[in-house]
């Protein structure tokens, strides 16, 4: 990790990333749960 940067940007930089990752979580979901309404057979 650098150490040059202020800790307000790391912080700013690190939310963004967290805000990314929960975004990417909720697509998977949603399209886990798209796949099981389309597919019953693979509920299971």
């Amino acid at each position: 990790m650098m150490q040059n940067r202020p800790l307000c940007y790391l912080l700013i930089e690190n939310r963004l990333q967290t805000i990314q990752l929960e975004e990417i979580l909720q697509k998977t979901v949603d399209f886990i749960l798209n796949l099981r309404k389309m597919r019953p057979c693979y509920a299971n």
